[in-house]
């Protein structure tokens, strides 16, 4: 089955930014919430995630550019 998001991988990303898990996990969910109201499909279920990104890269709203800003990752252990 495909990857499920998990209150680590908020975690994760938070820590990448400098936000609590707990925002990152809400501005998503907004966002998410944006799409639905305007219509967008495959924006519900265990997916919703992943669309939510590739609707992200696929209108421009999240470029390369943006992605190059953040912080490095470190090594993973």
């Amino acid at each position: 089955g495909s990857p499920r998001v998990s209150v680590g991988d908020f975690g994760r990303a938070a820590e990448r930014i400098g936000w609590q898990a707990h925002a990152v996990a809400k501005r998503c969910e907004n966002t998410r919430n944006r799409y639905v109201r305007l219509g967008a499909p495959g924006l519900r279920g265990p997916r919703a995630l992943d669309e939510l990104a590739l609707l992200l890269i696929s209108t421009r709203e999240l470029t390369t550019a943006d992605l190059q800003r953040l912080p490095a990752q470190p090594p993973a252990a």
